[in-house]
């Protein structure tokens, strides 16, 4: 359970830097009166409620969608309700595997939602990278890198990446979830829910020859 463990939320009321989100897809705080955006990772942070800002207001994508290594990137402070608004990102997992991976329960790099703060926007959801042989998992197995809620004028946070290596099979009946995080509380003048991440399977077999 990495669930708010990567970069952190906006939190501070003096509209320094500490306002927004930190990380490569932080959300940014407009200011007084404006709630905050959500963060971005594998999908885009949901607008805060300001209806013209420009998309500097929203926190971006990036990374890999077939190499998803690091974590999820904060929410926006919002408005002027208390010192802890916004969301953190959510943390990253890296299961490297030569041979079986067995999952009997859920694997949890979800955003949060906004903290105290009625303005604030969701973190985004982290990164989930399994590489293996094998892939089995039990109808209780959940993999989740969700976007936190924002809340009244708080945008979404966007939903993170999960990505599985295979080279033979993957036996597995559970489920995987990289959704936006909602806003909460009704829209403020256009605030966002946020965009859906990434999940990918890859099949990548090993090189012809190789040897254990």
């Amino acid at each position: 359970n990495v669930g708010g463990k990567g970069y952190f939320r906006g939190r501070i009321v003096s509209f320094g830097p500490d306002i927004h989100g930190q990380g490569p897809g932080r959300g940014y705080a407009p200011g007084s009166g404006i709630g905050g955006g959500g963060g971005g990772y594998g999908g885009r942070g949901g607008k805060e409620n300001d209806p013209t800002p420009p998309n500097l207001w929203w926190g971006l994508t990036y990374g890999d969608p077939t190499n998803p290594i690091g974590p999820g990137s904060g929410g926006a402070w919002g408005a002027d309700w208390g010192p802890d608004g916004g969301g953190n990102g959510g943390g990253s997992v890296f299961i490297d595997a030569s041979y079986r991976v067995v999952l009997n329960g859920p694997v949890n790099a979800d955003g949060q939602n906004n903290q105290g703060n009625a303005w604030g926007g969701g973190g985004s959801g982290g990164a989930i990278w399994i590489k293996c042989k094998d892939l089995e998992g039990t109808s209780g197995t959940n993999l989740t890198a969700r976007g936190g809620d924002g809340n009244y004028g708080g945008g979404g946070g966007g939903g993170g990446r999960i990505a599985v290596w295979y080279y033979r099979r993957i036996v597995y009946s559970g489920t995987n979830n990289v959704a936006g995080g909602v806003r909460t509380g009704g829209s403020w003048s256009g605030n966002q829910d946020g965009a859906p991440g990434t999940y990918v399977q890859l099949f990548a077999p090993l090189p012809q020859g190789t040897v254990f």
